[in-house]
């Protein structure tokens, strides 16, 4: 399953802080700032769950206040990009794969990842389905991947071919 902004896989992170999901940048360092120093392992040196507490919080903190960790947590959860069974962003995996914006003028937007991200979030129950069909959808997207480039070759041959064509005719009418 899959998490949106609005609507967390889990929230853990936000519950720790006294947040909502919707919480701004500065909400969140805000309620960091006053958790920090009311749970300050040197402020309480006689609680043994201190430590444990505020490392949980600062955790909580880090990941909130960067906005590209805040959307994969937000997305995938706590475990976001860990081989423990976090779960892995299609739009990443794609984009490794086939080199993401390098290739967008040659070979255009590869949507499938968007569309298959998209249908996670939506039917995070059916999971499973997704799995199964991982295979299939990368066999696809390397069909459209060389249907692209076959267009894009052949695009490229008729342009050399009208050029010759005006060259040659260019010639004819001059002799």
């Amino acid at each position: 399953m899959i998490g949106t902004q609005e609507k967390p896989l889990e929230t853990e992170y936000y519950d720790l802080l006294g947040l909502t999901p919707s919480s701004t940048q500065d909400d969140i360092k805000r309620a960091y700032r006053r958790l920090a120093i009311k749970h300050h392992p040197d402020k309480n040196l006689h609680d043994p769950t201190a430590s444990e507490r505020f490392k949980k919080i600062s955790i909580a903190y880090q990941t909130l206040s960067d906005p590209e960790l805040r959307r994969r947590y937000n997305e995938l959860g706590a475990k976001a990009g860990t081989s423990e069974g976090g779960y892995v962003d299609p739009e990443q995996v794609f984009s490794a794969l086939f080199g993401g914006e390098k290739f967008v003028p040659i070979i255009g937007t590869i949507s499938l990842a968007k569309e298959m991200k998209a249908a996670m979030q939506e039917a995070g129950e059916r999971m499973m389905i997704m799995k199964m069909m991982v295979p299939l959808l990368l066999l696809l997207l390397r069909v459209e991947v060389e249907v692209r480039s076959w267009m894009l070759a052949n695009r490229r041959i008729r342009s050399a071919i009208q050029r010759c064509c005006v060259v040659s005719r260019g010639k004819g009418g001059a002799g």
